[in-house]
């Protein structure tokens, strides 16, 4: 997968910082869509919803993911968290994937 090269973008499997990345899973047999981001450990008030879609919203609303999280610790303050569609990409052309974040104060 190409990036622009002024973005510093997420390496799956060993990235420990950079924006969040989509990439179909290497070792899944279904090879879903697999997404990586970096969050805070210690951010209680705020979070990471991670949502997939077929077509940004337009008619297949953005639906939270169900896949239970893979967790990998990089230091006192972050970890890196991966999490896998459901969605087996057999039966889709295209597929969306984006972290949102709520802050609950």
């Amino acid at each position: 997968m190409e990036h622009p090269a002024d973005r510093h973008v997420l390496e799956p499997v060993s990235g420990t910082s950079g924006l969040p990345v989509a990439e179909l899973s290497a070792t899944d047999a279904t090879g879903r869509l697999v997404f990586d981001f970096v969050r805070r450990r210690d951010a209680a008030d705020l979070d990471y919803i991670v949502e997939f879609s077929d077509d940004l919203g337009d008619t297949d609303p953005w639906t939270a993911a169900t896949e239970p999280e893979t967790v990998t610790p990089i230091n006192d303050f972050w970890e890196k968290v991966s999490i896998a569609d459901t969605k087996d990409p057999v039966n889709t052309d295209k597929r969306f994937g984006r972290v949102r974040f709520e802050y609950q104060p």
